[in-house]
Formats: structure tokens, sequence, C-alpha cells
């Protein structure tokens, strides 16, 4: 969502104090200083998932929308898309033909390689974006790993798993050198061919 113009997106690293099911939504946009806020919840059992969702307008408190999605794992993305598209139509936002390509537009079709991506960000991303502990930029740098075995022309998932190392050396004062050359080679056309360039 945060290709489209008119509509700022928070950072997981901003967000995520708030993840506790006991935190108050409109609490949370307020000290975001935000307009509307997406609240929800994800279940998942075996390979099917439930997202409930919610869009609040912060200064009423009214909600915007609600939509309850059922899906297979696999259908991730499409569901992602039309999630960005009716938030879009409910806060009111014009998207115009490159805005909407960019919102369906995705950086890998691989959904295990996806989450791998998500749950490294999840691990590395703090409120200042750096300064994360040792301990969390290893274990982003196993997931982003993870995804770029599982689709070798995931470029986000090369750029963070640079961002780490950088992280590891500049924060950390780690002698990375070793533990990179254990890392997978990029594939040579990476950036010819990527998905997301």
């Amino acid at each position: 969502m945060s290709e489209i113009s008119g509509l700022t997106v928070r950072t997981t690293g901003a967000v995520r104090q708030y993840v506790d099911a006991k935190a108050d939504p409109l609490r949370a946009a307020r000290e975001l200083k935000v307009d509307a806020i997406l609240d929800g919840t994800l279940q998942v059992a075996g390979n099917r998932a439930r997202v409930n969702l919610n869009l609040l307008q912060t200064s009423s408190g009214a909600s915007l929308w609600t939509h309850v999605f059922d899906l297979g794992l696999s259908e991730i993305f499409e569901v992602e898309d039309e999630i960005a598209l009716q938030v879009a139509r409910q806060l009111r936002l014009h998207l115009d033909r490159i805005q909407r390509a960019n919102v369906a537009r995705h950086s890998t079709t691989n959904p295990e390689a996806y989450e791998h991506h998500l749950k490294g960000l999840y691990n590395n991303e703090t409120p200042y974006m750096t300064r994360a502990g040792r301990g969390a930029i290893e274990a982003a740098i196993v997931r982003f790993r993870k995804a770029t075995e599982l689709d070798a022309y995931y470029a986000q998932a090369w750029a963070q798993l640079a961002v780490c190392y950088n992280e590891l050396i500049v924060f950390h004062r780690a002698n990375v050198v070793e533990e990179a050359r254990g890392a997978p080679d990029a594939p040579t056309p990476w950036i010819r061919n990527c998905r997301s360039c």
C-alpha cells in the first residue's frame, strides 16, 4: 500500500509496540498521528487462513470498512492486492493506472519466500530502523537467506540481507566475511530479471 500516493503507511517498527492483542487501535492511531488505521487479526490452520479486517477513522472511531477473507495461503498476494484497493477506495484515494499496476506488482511469486522475507523484516526492524540487537539481526539473516534460497531472483530479500550484514559490521563491529562467504551467491542476471525492478 505504500506505493499509493496520498497514503502514508507506517513502518513495522513504528507499529510493533501495538501488536499486543489488548492494544487499542484508536489510541495507536492517535499516537501514530494517522487519519485511519487498519486493525485486524490473522488465524492460520494448516494451509488455510482467515483475515479479519476493520478500517477505522481515527477522529470518530467509525468503521469505514470491514471484511473477512478466508483463503489458502497460496492466495496471499491476491488478498493483499484486494486489501490495498479496498482501503484506497474507502479512503477515497484515486488510483491511476500506474498506481494500480504497482499495487498488483509483487517481488516474488513464492508465498513461502515472501513469508520468510516478512518474518526477517519483523526480526530486524526497530523504531529507529537500525541498532537492532545482534540476535535479531542474525535471526533476520536466517529468514532472508531462506527467502533467497526459495526465490533466487527475490531482489528485496537480497537487499535486506545486505542491510543486515551492514548492521552487524557498523553497529556490532562484527567480522562477517566468513559468514557472508557461506551465503548463497546472487544469480548473475538477478538485477536484469528481478520481478520488483
